[in-house]
C-alpha cells in the first residue's frame, strides 16, 4: 500500500489527490498525504475536504484538527478555524503552536485583545512567553506563532 500512495504522488497533482479515494479512502496515512499534497499544489478546498475528513475519523485527534484549522485560516475561515483550534486546545492544551494560530486567528479577525488573553493563557507549555510577546508587539509570525 505505502508503495501505491508513493506511486500515485509521483503523478499528476490531480492524479495524486484522487489518488487518496482510489487507494484506501479509509487510511488516515493517505488521507493526509492527499490534504498535504492539495496544499502544496495551491488548492486549498481540496485541503479542507480531506482534512476534515481526516479530523471526522478521529475526532479526538489534536494533529489533524491543526491542519484542518490551518487550511480553514488560509482560505480566510475565520470563524470556523477558530472554533477548530479551539477544540485543539480543549484537546491538547498544551499544544503551543495552536494557541499561537488562535492567537493569529483572533488578530486576523481584528480581536487583538481575545489574541493576547489566549496568548497569556496558563499552560505548562513552553512558547507562550514567546507567543504573548509576539502578539503583544504584532511579531508573531516573525517568531512562528
Amino acid at each position: 500500500m505505502q508503495q501505491e500512495a508513493s506511486e500515485v504522488r509521483g503523478g499528476g497533482e490531480a492524479q495524486s489527490i484522487r489518488g487518496a479515494d482510489e487507494l484506501d479512502p479509509t487510511d488516515p496515512a493517505v488521507i493526509r498525504d492527499a490534504g498535504l499534497n492539495a496544499v502544496a499544489h495551491g488548492q486549498p478546498n481540496e485541503a479542507v475536504r480531506l482534512f476534515g475528513r481526516l479530523a471526522d475519523s478521529d475526532p479526538l485527534d489534536a494533529s489533524s484538527r491543526e491542519m484542518l484549522g490551518s487550511t480553514l485560516f488560509w482560505t480566510d475561515r475565520l470563524p470556523e478555524a477558530e472554533a477548530n483550534f479551539r477544540t485543539v486546545l480543549e484537546l491538547n492544551p498544551s499544544f503551543a503552536g495552536a494557541r499561537c494560530a488562535l492567537s493569529e486567528i483572533l488578530l486576523a479577525a481584528r480581536r487583538p485583545d481575545a489574541a493576547l488573553a489566549i496568548s497569556r493563557e496558563k499552560t505548562d507549555d513552553s512558547a507562550r512567553p514567546i507567543c504573548t510577546a509576539a502578539v503583544k508587539h504584532g511579531r508573531w509570525r516573525d517568531r512562528g506563532c
